[in-house]
């Protein structure tokens, strides 16, 4: 899974507003803390029942991974609504991917999109790659290469690996080798499978850079299908 998501990575950005003086957030915490994901999820159930975002985003994470519970698509999805009135741009971003893959909806790409706009440029390097590719490909927004290319470009400086990869294909068809295999090694470094496989067929065929990569993408559509831009796991 490449997207950097912990499941509390919102208590930094925003505890103070929803966890002060919450006992069952706090014992919940806690309780993830020592691997009681079990008593973990009772507290956090309750902390959201009476309208704490935290936890309700924590359980929208729990359900979708079974963390202490079965996996439950359709309780991952009701808590990430309820979580999605704060508008924070996580939450938003875990909801268009609910949307996206039909986890717990129907699947709805125009809605998907509509929430990955709304997350990005806060943050989320992934929402920046989805709406980047949106741009560039055209796949709901009117087509802007050069919009979409810049939006890419800023979530691969922010360490997203497969916009990596993206930049660094763009480099190879401009025969920028050098810059290519830069990025395809930055993104190996966060153990992405695809640059590996990438940079190892550039070594293996090192005359005909472009032609070895093609190689590896014939037949999966990797850079135009929306779905190889995420995991099912994120």
């Amino acid at each position: 899974m490449y997207i950097r998501i912990f499941i509390f990575i919102l208590i930094s950005i925003f505890s103070n507003v929803y966890a002060a003086d919450d006992n069952d957030f706090s014992a919940g915490y806690a309780e993830h803390e020592k691997g009681n994901n079990d008593l973990a999820l009772a507290h956090f159930l309750k902390s959201a029942e009476n309208g704490n975002i935290l936890a309700q985003n924590n359980l929208g994470w729990m359900y979708l991974h079974g963390l202490g519970t079965d996996i439950d698509f359709n309780k991952s999805f009701y808590w990430y609504q309820k979580a999605s009135v704060s508008n924070e741009p996580l939450i938003l971003y875990m909801l268009g991917q609910a949307h996206l893959f039909g986890r717990g909806t129907t699947k709805d790409k125009a809605k998907a999109f509509q929430l990955y706009h709304r997350a990005q440029g806060k943050g989320i390097p992934e929402a920046d790659l989805r709406v980047g590719m949106d741009y560039y490909f055209g796949i709901v927004s009117k087509q802007d290469v050069i919009k979409g290319k810049k939006l890419i470009l800023q979530a691969a400086e922010a360490d997203q690996p497969y916009a990596q990869c993206f930049i660094g294909m763009l480099a190879l068809e401009e025969n920028d080798k050098d810059l290519a295999l830069s990025w395809f090694r930055r993104a190996e470094a966060q153990d992405y499978k695809f640059a590996s496989k990438i940079i190892g067929a550039l070594e293996f065929e090192e005359g005909n850079y472009l032609s070895a990569t093609k190689k590896i993408l014939s037949g999966a559509s990797a850079f135009t299908s929306l779905e190889i831009t995420v995991t099912e796991g994120e």
